[in-house]
């Protein structure tokens, strides 16, 4: 399980020539607001998905992992569609 939100690109790079072939992360709503204030840091959400597109465009590919919690029960829906 990887904190997304903090990934650099030397990470990538090192992910690449360890042939890491998958990561698991955690994202708790697509909704901006319920993620970050899950995690408690303001643009975590954001950052989070730009650093799983950015694994994919280097063929490392993700699993999401959802904690369903009081706060992102409604939110959950969302993930179907992403």
């Amino acid at each position: 399980l990887v904190n997304l939100s903090m990934l650099s690109s030397p990470q990538i790079e090192k992910w690449k020539e360890l042939s890491v072939s998958s990561v698991q992360v955690s994202l708790y709503s697509l909704d901006p607001i319920i993620h970050d204030k899950i995690t408690g840091v303001k643009g975590s959400c954001i950052r989070t998905i730009a650093n799983i597109h950015r694994l994919k465009e280097n063929n490392i590919d993700v699993s999401l992992s959802v904690s369903v919690m009081d706060e992102n029960k409604r939110s959950i829906t969302y993930f179907t569609y992403y």
